[in-house]
């Protein structure tokens, strides 16, 4: 039996493994090795790291010198070459770019003199564009000359596509160079305008002229195509070219009229119609229809008005006019009515029924009123009836008062005729005139100091009282009232009817013993009066329509 085998067979396999534990400083001396090792690796691995970098960053210094030194060098050459004689414009501007591209790199490979190198790069930048300008202001100036020749030989076009391109350079110039000539661009400009504006003008001439003609051979629709046209044109110079001499503000206004008064045109001639038709029916005495008519005129001038506000067929006075003519047709029956019952009235009081003549005044009065306040626009009023009634209104309680007094006092003459007995006197005046101008007062005296005007309104008042025409005497009246008249002779100045009717500035005076003289008509006396003739009939009073 070898040993091995023997050993084999004296372990004992059914004994379990005795676990040795391990101390506390046996662990401590394991834990110090391991931080140790660590530690002693961080170490070397540091110091191999700083090694490196070292090495990279003198590297790193040593291209960037090389890498200055080359931009140094490149520098002095571009500098050199911006001073060669014999270069074309383009060549310079070329190289001083050249030389302002090298100065960037510089400027940004040493931050440490940034400030200098930046104000070195703008003083190039400057010239550069100092070089510019001037390259294109030459350019401009080259254009405009071939422009000016262009036009000179009749191309139109050419020219002014020239006069863009100078217009375009002169302004790459004023971009370029502050100090660059902004007058000429604005000349340029302006010639420009004035060149493309020129043919759109002609434009909008030859479609006005022929819109004229058109509406002169009455082509409507040609006519307002042609107006259309020049309007939009002449609309588009405003806008695009409003400096030029081609820019007309009031021609739109204009243009826009005689469109509207081709749109309007059917509109007028149907309000024209209206108008005539309703002047027919009304002198055939139809007056419904005639105001039917003019209804639908009046409807169609607003449409006018409103629709077509710049057209030459606007008119608010037609529109007035319209109105006042059927104001006049609806008021013309009540019109009638309110003069029958002034005719009523004058009737009553020819016959001396006082109450009768008050209730047609009053009904006539309302009328006339009704009229007013219905139709202030009517045409044709009959003013003296209305002024009538209003009198003998507001007189109604005197009128059998006066009308005793006067008829008391008449004395008949031949024919339809009465003269008063006496001058006017002051009680009468003042009951009909409301005033006393006497500068010898006393109410059973003449009146005197009265005009020759205040004298006929007496008398047309007067007659309104009566019924009766009344009015001043003839001098032949007055001669032959004398014998039954009183103070014809020797009393006062009497004012005597205008002969013939005729308006002057004189009226003729009786001063008695058949004496007449003229005197103005304005003139007050104290020693002048007056006295009336009514036209009536005295013996046939009682039977008076």
């Amino acid at each position: 039996m070898t040993r091995k085998a023997r050993c084999a067979g004296s372990v004992r396999f059914e004994k379990e493994a005795e676990i040795v534990e391990e101390t506390a400083a046996q662990r401590w001396r394991r834990r110090a090795w391991l931080i140790g090792l660590t530690l002693a690796a961080a170490a070397v691995a540091g110091g191999i790291w700083l090694w490196g970098e070292e090495r990279e960053l003198a590297q790193a210094k040593i291209q960037e010198r090389a890498a200055l030194a080359v931009v140094e060098e490149q520098l002095a050459a571009a500098r050199s070459g911006t001073q060669e004689a014999g270069l074309t414009p383009e060549e310079t501007i070329h190289r001083w770019e050249k030389l302002a591209g090298w100065q960037r790199r510089r400027a940004a490979m040493r931050p440490e003199r940034f400030a200098s190198e930046v104000e070195e790069l703008r003083r190039t930048e400057r010239q550069i564009e100092t070089m510019r300008a001037a390259r294109a202001q030459k350019a401009s100036e080259e254009k405009e000359t071939a422009a000016r020749a262009r036009l000179a030989a009749g191309d139109g076009e050419g020219g002014i596509a020239l006069l863009r391109e100078a217009l375009k350079l002169q302004r790459t110039a004023a971009t370029a160079d502050k100090s660059a000539n902004f007058d000429r661009e604005l000349r340029l400009q302006r010639e420009l305008e004035e060149l493309v504006a020129e043919p759109m003008s002609k434009t909008v001439a030859a479609k006005t002229a022929e819109a004229q003609a058109a509406l002169d051979a009455a082509q409507w629709v040609r006519a307002l195509a042609a107006f259309r046209e020049a309007r939009d044109m002449q609309e588009h110079l405003n806008r695009e070219f409003p400096r030029t001499r081609f820019s007309d503000l009031p021609a739109i206004g204009r243009l826009e009229a005689e469109i509207a008064a081709l749109m309007a045109s059917e509109l007028d001639a149907a309000v024209r119609d209206g108008m005539r038709r309703a002047e027919e029916l009304r002198a055939a005495g139809d007056i419904d229809r005639a105001v039917k008519e003019l209804v639908a005129a009046a409807d169609g001038q607003r449409q006018l008005n409103e629709r077509f506000a710049k057209s030459r067929f606007l008119s608010m006075e037609r529109l007035e006019q319209i109105e006042a003519e059927r104001q006049t047709l609806l008021a013309a029956e009540p019109l009638r009515a309110a003069v029958a019952a002034e005719e009523r009235a004058r009737h009553f009081l020819r016959k001396r029924q006082v109450f009768q003549a008050q209730q047609s005044v009053r009904e006539g009065l309302e009328l006339c009123e009704d009229v007013a306040k219905r139709f202030p626009k009517l045409k044709q009023t009959d003013d003296a009836v209305r002024t009538a009634l209003a009198y003998l209104n507001v007189r109604s309680a005197d009128i059998a008062t006066v009308q005793d007094r006067i008829f008391d006092q008449l004395v008949p003459l031949s024919g339809a005729r009465a003269l008063l007995k006496t001058e006017v006197l002051q009680a009468d005046f003042a009951k009909v005139m409301s005033s006393n101008p006497s500068r010898n007062p006393g109410r059973a005296l003449p009146v005197d100091s009265v005009t020759f005007a205040e004298a006929e309104e007496f008398c047309r008042r007067l007659g309104w009282l009566l019924g009766w025409r009344v009015r001043l005497p003839s001098a032949d009246e007055l001669r032959e009232g004398a014998a039954d008249a009183q103070n014809v002779n020797g009393g006062l100045e009497e004012w005597l009817a205008s002969a013939g009717g005729r308006e002057t500035t004189e009226a003729n005076v009786w001063r008695g013993e058949g004496g007449v003289t003229p005197v103005a008509r304005t003139e007050r006396a104290r020693t002048r009066g007056f006295r009336v003739v009514v036209e009536v009939d005295l013996t046939r009073l009682d039977a008076a329509e």
